[in-house]
C-alpha cells in the first residue's frame, strides 16, 4: 500500500509533525485528516495549513511567527486537554490520547494504516472524513453522538450536496451549511447555545 511519504513533506512541515507527533500514522493522519473548523479542509498538497488561508505558513521571511501560531493550534486541536501554561509544555502536561492516534478510529483512505474505521452512515450526504472530523474534533470521537447531532442536518447538507438549482452556488452554499452546524455545536458544546 502506497503510504503518504512524510519525506516528501516541505521540511519545515516534517519538523513541526516531528516535535508534535511520535510515529508516522499520526504524522500521516494530521496531514490527510480534514479540521471541521475549516470548512473541513486539510493541509492541501502545496502544503497550506488549513487555519492559514493566506498561504504564509512557508514563505521565508516574516512565516517564523505565522510558523510558531499555527503550530500551537496544532497542538491545541489535536490535544483532547491542551497545555494550558506559558512556553512549551512539559512533557508530562502532553496528554497521551491524540485524535491522531493510530489506535483510534479514522476514515479509509489509501495513504494511511487504518485499522478502524469510522464510517458516515449517510456517505452520499455526508462523507466518512466530515464524520470522522465532526466525531473527533467536536464530538470527543463518540460516533452515535455525532450520527445522533448531524440526523437533523440532514436535509440541509442533502439540499446543498445534491445538483438543485444552480450548480455554481452549491459548493458555497455547502461550506456556508457546515460553518453553521459547526459553530452551533460549538456553542452548544461550551453551552452558549442549544
Amino acid at each position: 500500500m502506497p503510504f503518504l511519504d512524510l519525506n516528501a513533506l516541505p521540511p519545515a512541515l516534517q519538523a513541526s509533525l516531528g516535535r508534535i507527533f511520535d510515529n508516522d500514522e499520526s504524522r500521516r493522519r494530521a496531514v490527510l485528516a480534514p479540521w471541521a473548523r475549516a470548512g473541513f479542509t486539510s493541509i492541501c498538497p502545496d502544503a497550506e495549513w488549513a487555519w492559514d488561508p493566506w498561504r504564509s505558513f512557508w514563505r521565508r521571511k516574516w512565516a517564523k511567527g505565522i510558523r510558531a501560531q499555527s503550530e500551537n493550534e496544532f497542538f491545541a486541536l489535536q490535544q483532547d486537554a491542551p497545555y494550558q501554561g506559558i512556553g512549551e509544555p512539559p512533557p508530562a502536561a502532553q496528554p497521551q490520547v491524540s485524535i491522531f492516534d493510530p489506535s483510534l478510529p479514522f476514515f479509509p483512505t489509501p495513504l494511511t494504516d487504518v485499522r478502524e474505521t469510522m464510517l458516515s452512515p449517510w456517505p452520499d450526504v455526508i462523507t466518512h472524513a466530515e464524520f470522522w472530523a465532526f466525531a473527533a474534533q467536536l464530538s470527543k470521537g463518540n460516533a452515535a453522538s455525532t450520527a445522533s447531532t448531524l440526523e437533523c442536518y440532514l436535509p440541509r447538507l442533502r439540499k446543498v450536496t445534491h445538483p438543485t438549482g444552480l450548480q455554481r452556488l452549491r459548493p458555497w452554499a455547502r461550506s456556508a451549511a457546515w460553518r453553521d452546524i459547526v459553530w452551533r455545536t460549538e456553542m452548544a458544546n461550551t453551552g452558549m447555545f442549544s
